[in-house]
């Protein structure tokens, strides 16, 4: 037995070196450091030292060879199996052809939400200023009380307050973008019911506000974080109505398997749209209720939706461009 284990370490030694001068250079210099025959190299090493690991407990090896080995195979695995990390050029990639290629695909849902939410919270809005008494139809006069009571003083807010209601700003945006997205799977018309709901308290809300004077102080406090808010709440909306759209349309695949393949492809959409959420709430936390001058806010505003429009015409229309023509190539080689 001796002689027999003696002879399985000379045999196997030089690949768990090998294996250990690999794990090394990983360490040292990452995976892309690796050559194209180490690439494929390490992983046929790590699964022959797992091997050797058992056949080295079966032939009652020293615990000190044993150990070594298992620490190898240990540093090999997690090499093997844990994520990457998230590097800059993987953000970049993203936002450059993932993100805009998902917007791309689902444009009309996504504008179909755009136009149904401004439309309804405009319409709303011009008509309870109109008619003030209809918005107790939509809020109730508790409601209507307390939101003129809570807009008749412009809200500042303490450094630790700020922190909190950052917090909640972006569980509650959260909660509702996630709602959309979920409720999309009911054909689109839960998707499509909250929506409204959320433009007709939106809509309802301001022209109360104005109507009670204090409009000053309303979009003093909404202007600043209002285009990320509203672009994350439309792109989820339109994410669920997209699941919805794909719920409804007969094809060769079965229902689940179509709803499935449009989840995983909205899914980029649904990071883009909670990096503008995010980005929304820090916003609404610590700018909207601060004390900074209205023109400043304004242009936040002004510089995020500039953000938006620019980067939708320098990377979205590209894509919507290149999937129009794929859409056109597909229908003459149909027909």
């Amino acid at each position: 037995m001796a002689l027999r284990s003696a002879e399985f370490v000379a045999e196997r030694q030089k690949s768990w070196e090998e294996l250990r001068r690999l794990v090394s250079k990983i360490k040292r210099r990452g995976l892309r450091s690796l050559s194209p025959a180490e690439a494929i190299a390490f992983p046929y090493l790590y699964c022959k030292t797992c091997t050797d690991g058992e056949t080295a407990k079966t032939l009652g090896l020293s615990p000190d060879v044993i150990d070594y080995i298992n620490n190898l195979v240990q540093q090999a695995h997690s090499i093997l199996y844990s994520r990457p990390p998230l590097c800059l050029r993987q953000i970049w990639n993203f936002f450059r052809y993932n993100f805009p290629l998902s917007v791309a695909k689902n444009i009309l849902p996504i504008l179909f939400v755009f136009g149904l939410f401004f439309g309804l919270a405009i319409a709303t809005c011009l008509v309870v200023l109109n008619d003030p008494p209809s918005a107790a139809k939509i809020l109730g006069q508790g409601e209507i009380a307390f939101l003129k009571e809570i807009w008749a003083k412009y809200p500042i807010r303490s450094a630790q307050d700020n922190i909190q209601m950052t917090s909640y700003y972006i569980a509650n945006n959260v909660s509702i973008c996630f709602a959309c997205l979920v409720l999309g799977i009911g054909f689109g018309i839960p998707t499509v019911l909250l929506v409204a709901f959320n433009a007709f308290n939106m809509g309802a809300s301001a022209g109360i506000v104005i109507n009670a004077g204090y409009g000053e102080n309303f979009f003093n406090f909404v202007i600043a974080h209002s285009a990320l808010e509203l672009l994350g709440l439309c792109l989820t909306a339109g994410a669920g109505l997209a699941i919805g759209i794909a719920a409804i349309r007969a094809t060769s695949r079965r229902r689940s398997q179509e709803v499935a393949a449009k989840a995983r492809e909205v899914i980029p959409l649904m990071w883009g749209a909670a990096f503008f959420i995010t980005l929304a709430a820090f916003v609404e936390g610590f700018i909207s209720a601060s004390g900074m001058p209205l023109i400043f806010k304004l242009s936040i505003f002004l510089i995020s939706l500039l953000f938006v429009m620019l980067y939708a015409l320098t990377f979205v229309l590209g894509r919507l461009k290149k999937a129009f023509r794929q859409q056109l190539r597909s229908c003459s080689s149909k027909e």
